[in-house]
């Protein structure tokens, strides 16, 4: 076609008479841009996260999605989006070849740290700070810092201070731990520190109101240790209260090693969860409560989820598909936390693939406001739940809200799109095999097979599938 109404350009033919001739400009180059992303990376520490009140941020791929936590068909109404325009990209600073292993936000949800995993023995690991309202990669954190982390080892953990100008990693590979401590807007490694003893730490936190004040947890052989910056080091702080901002926590050595998670419910409380099943809140130089979960049934093995809400904490354990809610209750004592809320994951979405493992939770977070639950289950499906609807009546069980349809739990190995309909099918070694609608953003059919299946196709209409499965049998 022309394009622009090009001018002709006139030329001679042998009788010397002008003629005119059409010069067609070529047309620009096709761009491809993201537009729907289906499921969510899993194995990530601390994978979901709320960017604001009403807005989601999680790994897919190589980029962290921003989706809201509204109907899509809500927001449409409202005109708030156009259709498939529920999510927002943001790529990482590494396209193409990372390995998302662990992400945190900002307390002020302004800026996400997004840790990136070796993939070969040269890679070096990396931290991307992501601005979330630009969209762009603000500053690859470790830099020239790479050569003083622990070699082989990648970030189980990450986490902002309070103030967002400090940015502590901890990080766990074959040879140990090490935690390391940054002044990330001029890319500065201020100190790192490394446990004797092999004793290896999975989670690292900020106190909410001393950037010099790191608290570690969990890992093997780790349980619960605080830790002091200062001169350019980062040693292990006091036991108990002193001056200088060091909250009054007494740590014995029953309560210190047994902490799995934790998290700060003020500036001098600490919940911490065990390996038991039980959460040890603990306020200044006292106990204020210690919480058995396991007695209440509802799943088992130690304590998976741990979030600090306005008046408590939200839990969950490792095998569980419910989050038990705690409020602090003035003047009651010693156990000063009762039991609120209990929110579990629908039946239903066990029971649509009896064959796959239970459901369970493998991720919490709360909404800034306390007005939104939103937890991630092991078949990488997102839930939601309302804090401000009504308490519910006795014996009333109350449950999440499904946001995204559960996907794949390994890796896809066939795709074919259809002709005539807006499909997209999917197998993996998961041994299920997944039709998507990418109109409507939802996962329109699903089925499990007792094999792994390695290559599938749409016929032009959608109405057949067929699917080549791994049998057992020659």
């Amino acid at each position: 076609q022309e394009i622009n109404n090009p001018m002709p350009e006139e030329s001679t033919t042998e009788e010397n008479q002008p003629v005119s001739k059409m010069v067609t400009p070529l047309a620009p180059a096709a761009t491809v841009e993201l537009s729907l992303a289906f499921g969510i990376r899993s194995g990530v520490a601390d994978g979901l996260q709320f960017a604001d009140e009403n807005l989601l941020a999680y790994p897919c791929g190589n980029y962290i999605v921003l989706r809201s936590t509204q109907p899509q068909e809500k927001l449409v109404q409202q005109n708030q989006l156009e259709q498939n325009e529920q999510q927002r990209f943001l790529p990482l600073g590494r396209q193409g070849q990372s390995r998302v292993t662990a992400l945190t936000l900002s307390p002020n949800r302004r800026f996400a740290a997004v840790a990136e995993g070796v993939n070969t023995e040269s890679d070096r690991v990396a931290i991307s700070i992501v601005d979330l309202q630009s969209g762009r990669v603000k500053r690859q954190v470790t830099g020239g810092a790479a050569d003083q982390l622990l070699a082989g080892a990648d970030f189980a953990s990450l986490a902002f201070s309070h103030d967002a100008k400090y940015l502590a990693g901890l990080l766990t590979g074959p040879s140990g731990c090490q935690l390391a401590y940054w002044q990330w807007s001029n890319n500065k490694l201020l100190a790192c520190y490394s446990p004797s003893g092999g004793v290896v730490f999975s989670q690292v936190s900020f106190s909410p109101s001393d950037p010099s004040l790191v608290c570690l947890s969990g890992g093997s052989g780790g349980g619960l240790r605080v830790l002091r910056y200062a001169d350019g080091q980062l040693r292990q702080a006091a036991a108990t209260a002193g001056a200088g901002g060091v909250p009054n926590i007494r740590l014995d050595a029953a309560v210190s090693g047994a902490a799995s998670r934790h998290c700060w419910l003020n500036e001098s409380g600490l919940a911490l969860g065990t390996a038991t099943g039980r959460v040890i809140v603990l306020e200044g130089s006292e106990r204020r409560a210690d919480i058995d979960l396991l007695s209440g049934g509802g799943g088992g093995g130690g304590v998976r989820c741990l979030q600090p809400c306005s008046r408590g904490f939200a839990v969950s354990l490792e095998k569980s598909a419910r989050v038990v809610l705690y409020e602090r209750v003035d003047g009651a004592g010693a156990e000063a936390f009762v039991r609120s809320r209990e929110i579990w994951i629908p039946e239903e979405a066990s029971s649509d693939e009896p064959d796959a493992e239970p459901v369970a939770i493998t991720d919490l977070c709360v909404s800034p406001g306390d007005d939104t639950l939103a937890v991630l289950t092991n078949r990488r499906q997102i839930f939601t739940f309302s804090l401000v609807s009504p308490l519910p009546e006795k014996d009333q069980v109350e449950e999440f809200e499904p946001l995204t349809d559960p996907s794949h739990n390994g890796p896809i190995t066939g795709l074919d799109v259809c002709l005539q309909k807006p499909l997209v099918a999917t197998c993996s070694t998961d041994r299920s095999v997944r039709v998507w609608n990418y109109e409507t953003g939802r996962c329109a059919q699903r089925r499990r097979f007792a094999d792994e299946a390695y290559s599938v196709a749409l016929h032009p209409t959608g109405h057949q599938l067929p699917l080549a499965l791994l049998t057992s049998s020659a």
